[in-house]
């Protein structure tokens, strides 16, 4: 089946290796043919670039991992060594005719300005998301960090794992189109919402309840619409 190949690009990064969890979970619950590209050096990430046309699947899901912006997904960060924008608009045409999901901040605002005019099928994206204590200590944007706590961060974290994988792993068992994978990521945002706001009524829009809205109204997905929703999975 077409979303049974699932392909993840994880830049390596010690601030995002939580999300591994959504590799290993996928991995273990389902039987879908993975691949795990991690990249670590600047060779892997001059290879990966030369080869991508060739080692990415046109049939089946890519997930990109790790650090982005409105311009550009980023590679990777070890010790004092940063490589910087990894993939940008010249390059997003990598993706041209294929899924691919992108767990990056602002990879809604990448997605729409660049995911059209390269082509991609379809592109799933995500708002900033605040994972690590640096973003409060140095915020782009204080007001909207302004409360958050890092035991709120860590709670955000896990959700945010737990909510990508767990959809993920319907995607692939229940055959699910690409449009149904993102309204169960959206779904349980939601769900995240009301259980939240259920156990801690009647105090308004608190830090971490932003965190969740901002979430919940960031999340998108372009494409083709026959590929997104209509088109069922090939046998």
């Amino acid at each position: 089946m077409h979303n049974s190949i699932i392909y993840f690009i994880f830049p390596k990064d010690e601030t995002t290796d939580f999300l591994d969890e959504i590799f290993n979970h996928v991995s273990t619950k389902t039987e879908a043919n993975i691949t795990l590209h991690r990249i670590e050096t600047i060779s892997d990430h001059t290879s990966f670039l030369d080869k991508a046309n060739d080692i990415l699947p046109e049939n089946g899901t890519i997930i990109f991992m790790g650090h982005g912006m409105s311009t550009a997904l980023s590679g990777a960060s070890i010790g004092t060594s940063s490589y910087g924008p990894f993939i940008s608009e010249s390059e997003l045409s990598i993706f041209k005719n294929r899924k691919v999901v992108l767990l990056t901040c602002r990879s809604t605002e990448y997605l729409k300005q660049f995911g059209k005019d390269c082509g991609l099928k379809a592109g799933l994206g995500f708002p900033n998301l605040i994972t690590d204590p640096y973003e409060i200590l140095y915020p782009e944007e204080p007001e909207r960090v302004n409360g958050i706590k890092n035991t709120d961060i860590d709670l955000f974290k896990k959700l945010l794992v737990d909510i990508v994988k767990y959809s993920l792993e319907e995607y692939i068992i229940e055959k699910l189109s690409f449009y149904e994978f993102y309204k169960r990521i959206k779904l349980r945002v939601q769900k995240a919402l009301i259980q939240y706001y259920s156990l801690n009524p009647c105090k308004g829009k608190t830090p971490y309840g932003k965190m969740l809205y901002d979430l919940n109204d960031g999340i998108s997905i372009i494409g083709n619409w026959m590929a997104i929703e209509k088109i069922l999975p090939q046998v």
